[in-house]
């Protein structure tokens, strides 16, 4: 199933995405208008990050590993997140970020010729991060070992859970004093996934949907 998927998506994310234009962004508009003007005209310059998903195959499940941030975290405290962060100057490309940082953050290591393509980036004004995301496969089951600074825990994701209709909702977030927004949000088990992370992994269900 692994190979399936793998070989679907080495093709698709060459190809046009669902979000590479951000008016096809189901967002709320006054977040998107917010986003589309902070691309055309910063107001700062913005922090260049890669996040991972790395897809493994377990009992004929295809998950990717995502991750709580912890209560004390300077930013997105509490929430999931992708193993990722901000690019150094040891990084050749957003390819070794992801790399470094998934390693870093939950001790998996993912080899570069196993990244396959990234989906549409996405600009995240509470942290002014432009994020990549980059999408791999690992050959096994992981074995984690958090950096527990930066992760709580590792939470693995099914890809049967994003293609269900039924796990996709609305969360209403405060944005600034009297504004609020409405959000795309999947609601994983017990967890909710909403943020950057759900807006991410929106556009995948839609690329992962076309699949026949």
């Amino acid at each position: 199933m692994i190979n399936r998927i793998v070989d679907f998506l080495t093709n698709r994310l060459q190809q046009e995405l669902p979000y590479f234009d951000i008016q096809n962004e189901d967002i709320d508009p006054i977040l998107k208008e917010f986003i589309v003007q902070e691309q055309r005209e910063p107001t700062k310059k913005h922090r260049i990050c890669a996040t991972m998903i790395a897809l493994f195959e377990d009992n004929g499940e295809i998950y990717f590993p995502c991750i709580l941030r912890p209560q004390k975290s300077r930013v997105h405290a509490g929430q999931i997140a992708f193993p990722g962060g901000g690019k150094e100057e040891a990084d050749q490309d957003l390819s070794d970020t992801a790399i470094r940082e998934t390693f870093e953050e939950v001790g998996v290591i993912v080899p570069k010729t196993q990244i396959i393509g990234n989906l549409t980036n996405m600009y995240v004004p509470p942290s002014n991060s432009m994020i990549t995301p980059k999408v791999a496969f690992i050959k096994e089951r992981p074995i984690y070992k958090i950096d527990p600074n930066e992760v709580d825990k590792v939470i693995e994701i099914p890809i049967s859970s994003l293609l269900n209709p039924d796990n996709h909702t609305i969360k209403t977030i405060q944005v600034q004093k009297g504004i609020k927004v409405d959000m795309p949000a999947i609601q994983i088990g017990k967890h909710l996934i909403w943020g950057a992370t759900a807006r991410i992994l929106k556009e995948l269900t839609l690329v992962l949907r076309e699949m026949k």
